[in-house]
């Protein structure tokens, strides 16, 4: 498995040495918990941003935010073309749970 598989933010980060130890630190199931979580929550509410996803979680942003892309990579939420600001205006993504 490819670095980029493992660790859904590799291209980002572009191998930041603090990145890498960070997602090292993680245990896997850990990651699957929250990968749950999300996804569980995401059926429930029809839909949420990341930053909506996180407060609700109480997960850091960065961390809801990878577990989202890794959601969405595998093919199991997917994006709403609806849009929502962020508490400082911007427009996110509502991502929802894949049917099926």
């Amino acid at each position: 498995m490819s670095q980029e598989q493992l660790d859904i933010c590799f291209n980002r980060h572009r191998g930041a040495s603090t990145s890498v130890a960070a997602h090292r630190s993680t245990p896997p199931e850990h990651r699957k918990k929250q990968r749950d979580d999300i996804l569980n929550l995401l059926k429930q509410r029809g839909g949420l941003t990341c930053e909506e996803t996180a407060t609700i979680l109480n997960f850091r942003y960065t961390a809801c935010s990878a577990r989202m892309s890794e959601l969405q990579r595998d093919g199991l939420i997917i994006d709403s073309e609806r849009r929502r600001p962020t508490q400082t205006g911007r427009p996110a993504r509502v991502m929802v749970a894949r049917n099926g």
